[in-house]
């Protein structure tokens, strides 16, 4: 009978070892933050694979000389734009990471709009009916 408790134990044990290609939760991970257009070196560091991308986004931030903020930062992973509230470890099991191979995740920052054409738009005299009437 304690041969059957050492096989159970054995199968829950090869049970919690992850796949080859899988990742496991208490990992870090080492991230490549690429900006767009390269306006920015790219920045290099390791984090839990258990951060969301919010967490990722938040320290950008405070790394980044710019400081963009979260909610202006687009990230993008193998061609696909990240939630706030993804975690890395289920974005990289959707995409078959393999631990160890790089991670590069690409930056975007929107840039505010600001409507000052108006002032800039040249303007057509024309005269219609209701102004030639209060002329």
């Amino acid at each position: 009978m304690t041969e059957t408790n050492t096989e159970n134990i054995d199968v829950v044990a090869a049970a919690a070892v992850p796949a080859p290609n899988q990742t496991s939760r208490s990992e870090d991970v080492e991230l490549t933050i690429r900006s767009a257009y390269q306006a920015e070196n790219d920045l290099v560091f390791s984090c839990p694979i258990t951060w969301s991308v919010k967490q990722v986004k938040e320290h950008v931030k405070n790394c980044l000389e710019t400081h963009p903020a979260v909610s202006t930062q687009r990230l993008i992973f193998a061609g696909a734009p990240l939630r706030d509230e993804q975690i890395l470890s289920n974005i990289l099991n959707e995409r078959s990471y393999v631990a160890g191979e790089q991670i590069f995740i690409h930056l975007m920052i929107a840039q505010p709009y600001v409507n000052d054409t108006a002032s800039e738009v040249r303007r057509r005299n024309v005269t219609t009916a209701s102004s030639a009437a209060q002329a």
